[in-house]
């Protein structure tokens, strides 16, 4: 997997919204369990990357690539 700023800015404050509304929720309920869900979303934004974002990206463009060479592969045919 390589690691590409994969995030536009408002996703990424999108992502800190999110954090801050799990945390939140966390704290006045009481479960600080619930906050480690914040992690993930914290360094999500802090590094700009989503790793499923990558993931899904590269599948499409493998796809991509499997539909080009079969297309090539038919015009010289």
């Amino acid at each position: 997997m390589k690691f590409e700023f994969n995030l536009s800015i408002s996703e990424i404050v999108v992502t800190y919204v999110v954090m801050m509304v799990v945390i939140f929720i966390a704290g006045f309920s009481g479960h600080w369990g619930l906050a480690i869900v914040g992690l993930p979303l914290f360094l999500r934004g802090l590094m700009g990357w989503c790793p499923i974002k990558t993931l899904l990206n590269s599948r499409k463009e493998a796809s991509n690539v499997q539909s080009m060479e079969q297309t090539s592969h038919r015009a010289a045919a």
